[in-house]
């Protein structure tokens, strides 16, 4: 795999042909990645993209990155979207106290 600049693309995974990369292709890389690895419980959990981007955006939000920032990293025009992650990192939070 290779990092391509696009010029017609604001995106995170384009194709060698600068185009973003689709749903399908992304899923099948992120099976191919799962079935590469080596320990057998990854290869036993659902992993989905949705899965994957609540994980990230996870991860920012916890990590102090603002909502607004966090609805622009995932392209989301609307903050509503967002918002299930505050919660859950809320409610993640008053388990460790």
């Amino acid at each position: 795999m290779q990092l391509i600049r696009s010029k017609t693309e604001d995106a995170l995974f384009v194709t060698v042909n600068g185009k973003r990369q689709g749903d399908q292709s992304m899923a099948a890389r992120l099976e191919e990645l799962q079935r590469r690895d080596n320990d057998e419980r990854m290869k036993q959990r659902p992993i989905t993209l949705h899965g994957l981007r609540h994980s990230i955006a996870t991860h920012l939000l916890q990590s102090g990155m603002s909502h607004e920032m966090i609805a622009r990293f995932l392209g989301r025009s609307s903050l509503e979207s967002t918002q299930i992650y505050t919660h859950l990192t809320e409610h993640e939070d008053e388990h460790v106290r």
